[in-house]
């Protein structure tokens, strides 16, 4: 009985591996500038402010009724997975594009101004740690969708505001790093209307 558990468990492992590797090897992962720009998704930063406002949850616990606030946060997590998955994937193009520039730089020896290697090296390195936070604020999400608590009252009431927090980081903060890194490298390299336009479609 315990090898058929274990072989399942291996084969949906291998399977997951699978879909990975797949889903990584179709990915358009040598990116230019101007292969940025065009493929951002605009997050509305007033309304995912609000969504993980301590402030905005613990009045909204006051005004519904336990079972519409439970309700209410069953929405409200739905929406913080839609945030986040803008959020990933303007990430996922920030760290294509980080990405080409420094292998770019490698393949070609092309020698770059100190202020533009940082910028590069910075903006790789926050993605990746974006990515990370991201990555783990997902997981979480997925799990709390799958309890239904909204459904099942006996199940306590989770926080969205907490998805916020991913040990000592913060998911917005984090973000606002990658974007921030993402126009200052466009500025330094090609212009400040790249850096604006980065600025503008996030």
């Amino acid at each position: 009985m315990s090898w058929q558990i274990a072989e399942v468990v291996l084969t949906c492992l291998a399977l997951c591996g699978l879909y990975a590797l797949f889903h990584y090897s179709k990915l358009f992962k040598d990116r230019t500038l101007d292969e940025v720009i065009g493929y951002l998704r605009k997050v509305d930063w007033p309304e995912a402010k609000r969504l993980f406002d301590v402030y905005e949850e613990e009045k909204l616990m006051g005004f519904w009724t336990r079972r519409d606030f439970r309700r209410s946060q069953r929405a409200r997590l739905d929406r913080a997975a839609e945030f986040l998955e803008c959020m990933y994937h303007n990430n996922r193009i920030f760290l294509q594009w980080g990405s080409t520039e420094y292998k770019d730089m490698l393949h070609h020896h092309l020698q770059y101004e100190p202020e533009t290697l940082d910028g590069i090296v910075q903006l790789v390195k926050t993605a990746r740690r974006f990515r990370r936070i991201a990555l783990v604020t997902m997981f979480k999400i997925a799990f709390l969708s799958l309890l239904h608590f909204d459904k099942l009252h006996l199940l306590p009431i989770p926080s969205v505001v907490a998805l916020r927090k991913v040990g000592g980081a913060d998911l917005l903060q984090a973000f606002e790093a990658v974007r921030d890194a993402a126009a200052r490298l466009a500025g330094t390299a090609y212009g400040e209307e790249y850096a604006e336009e980065i600025m503008g479609s996030v």
